[in-house]
Parts: structure tokens; sequence; C-alpha cells
């Protein structure tokens, strides 16, 4: 495959918004469509956007992001402006993470540790993961009997999930999935909706691709977590590839607006909080070089069955795959799809 020049990005298709000298697109708000912000920070970018080095699963470019705003509406946070979403989509299909493949056995047990979650409300059924990557998840998945499928950008990557599941991986974005309705008793959305220009969008597709009472989970960052709110700008998921930065509160109202209902949310008791991390001692020595103690900012969904027809909406706490990540800033929510 060839690979895209370093400016490729900056220079992508045009259009939807006042557009900057670099090729990017001034937005509106991604939950309630205002257009009056608060700068957080600064773009930190001087160097042209690589899709290797910028829009990798594994990349490092920790801290690299373009200007971060805060909705004066609303308080979501998002990049704007940004480039344009033709250009965000063709990034991603030219990248090639190999350093994502070399990490297989970590994110096996990530992910095993996610499907066990998703099997306590569906225990089988069919499966669409939304980002699935080189396919890790749905083979997990399918070897549990889900009968499963994909959508992945990454033309490698989508190439590489085919190949392990007896299910379609389809190469692109779930809107121009060909997906029918309400086919899916499970979608699954692993750390994907901060990468989305329209996340709005990709939420109406998985309500339509659910059938009534079907199980959706999704899992992102908490911007507004302890430990995003005292690194400030040095929070390390401020990143290029992260468009939206999501909190427990904006995450609930985006999935209500999509026609899903928040079901419940609360933080993790603090004996659990030790105990989880006391498997990841690593993970907080290396929090501690910053001075925050992982503990206080960690959260984790409480999933309740309804007493009705409906399976929740779910999110889990993602714990990272390798010493040296930082799990104190993510979280979950738990939402019901409304019957349709």
């Amino acid at each position: 495959m060839s690979q895209r020049a370093p400016d490729a990005l900056a220079g992508a298709r045009q259009g939807g918004g006042e557009q900057t000298g670099r090729g990017e697109v001034s937005v509106r708000c991604p939950l309630c469509d205002a257009d009056r912000y608060r700068v957080r920070y600064d773009s930190t970018l001087t160097e042209a956007i690589d899709p290797q080095r910028h829009y990798t699963s594994t990349s490092r470019e920790f801290g690299r992001f373009g200007r971060i705003v805060e909705c004066r509406s609303c308080g979501i946070v998002y990049m704007n402006p940004r480039p344009h979403h033709l250009a965000v989509q063709d990034a991603y299909g030219d990248v090639e993470d190999v350093r994502y493949v070399e990490e297989e056995e970590g994110r096996v047990a990530t992910f095993s540790d996610s499907l066990a979650h998703v099997r306590r409300f569906a225990p089988s059924g069919r499966l669409l993961d939304v980002g699935c990557h080189v396919g890790t998840f749905i083979e997990l998945a399918q070897d549990a009997g889900f009968e499963v499928a994909g959508v992945e950008p990454s033309r490698w990557a989508a190439k590489r999930a085919e190949a392990r599941v007896d299910g379609p991986v389809h190469v692109g974005v779930v809107e121009d999935a060909p997906l029918p309705e309400g086919a899916y008793d499970v979608v699954t959305m692993w750390d994907v909706i901060e990468h989305l220009p329209d996340p709005a969008s990709t939420l109406r597709a998985v309500h339509s691709a659910l059938r009534p009472g079907g199980v959706f989970a999704v899992t992102t960052m908490d911007v507004e977590a302890l430990f995003p709110r005292v690194a400030g700008r040095f929070w390390p998921w401020y990143m290029q590839m992260h468009l939206v930065y999501f909190s427990r509160r904006t995450l609930g109202e985006l999935l209500r607006s999509c026609g899903f209902e928040v079901d419940c949310a609360r933080e993790l008791e603090e004996a659990e909080a030790l105990a989880l991390h006391t498997q990841y001692e690593l993970v907080i020595a290396d929090l501690s070089l910053t001075g925050v103690d992982g503990r206080e900012g960690l959260e984790i969904l409480r999933f309740l069955r309804r007493p009705r027809p409906t399976l929740p909406v779910l999110s889990c706490i993602r714990t990272f795959d390798r010493p040296g990540a930082i799990p104190s800033d993510h979280y979950g929510l738990a939402a019901d799809l409304e019957e349709r």
C-alpha cells in the first residue's frame, strides 16, 4: 500500500465550515450544535500531520494536539478547528500499526475482561464491533459463541481482522456500512467514540443497527476525572487523533439525544479501587511520577438490569495492557436502548 505524504491530512478534502490556512474546518459543538466556546488549550502542533505518527492506536504523540475548546452552552470539550471528516477517514485508512499486533497478548487480556462484562447481559447473538482494528475482540467474541462482524477504517487492519473471523469486516465507517436495521444483539465501541468527527451520527447508526433491547458497550476517557483536571494541558490523552473529550455527564447527554436512556453510573468504592490497583502496581508507580494518585480518580460503571425486556447499553473500565499506561481517567456509563 502506498503511504500518503506527511502533509496529506492538513491538505486533504475540505468542506462544511470555516476553513483555516492549514486546511482545517471550524466546527460547531458536537453535542448541542452551539458555536460559542472558550479556548482551553492552544494547539501544540508544530509539524505536519503524519497518519503513521498521529493516528495509530499505539501513537506516542502524547500532548500533540490541535486547539482544544469547551462549549459555553453544554460544556463538552472538543478540538476546534479540526481536520475535515473525510481527511480523518483517509488518515485512518492509511494506518498500519505493527506495534499494536506486537501487544496482542496484553490486548487479549483486556478484551477478555470486556467480553465477560458484555456476556453478563448477552451471552450470545449477533455482535458488531465498531473500530475492530485487527480483530482481537471479535475473534474472542466468536470463540465465545457470538456471530460477529466488524467495522474498521484502516485497510491494513481490516484485512487482518477479516482473516480471523467468519463474519464480514466493513472497511470504512458505520454510517456507510451495509447494516440491516435492528440486526444486532450487541454493538461494541471500545475507545473509539473520542476519535469520531461526528459521534452523534455514529450513535444514531448504532441505534438503528441494534434490535430493541440490544446491548451497546462504549468506553472512553473521562476528561473531568482527577488526573486530567490536575495535569491540565499535560494530560497525555490530549492527542491529535482525539477529537471529542467526554465527561460522564456529556456522554450521557449525547446518548440520550441519540435514542438511548442512561441507566446508572457511580464511582468505584475505595476498597475496590485499592484492590484493582494492587494488580497494576507498575502503573501506579508510573502515576506517582506525575504526583497524581490514580486511586482517587478511578471510576467504574455498575450495570443494572431494568425489570423490563430491554438490556442496558453498557461500558466498563478499561485497564491498560502494558506497564506505563494510565488507567485513572477511564470511566463508563450504563444506558438502555429505548424501544423503537
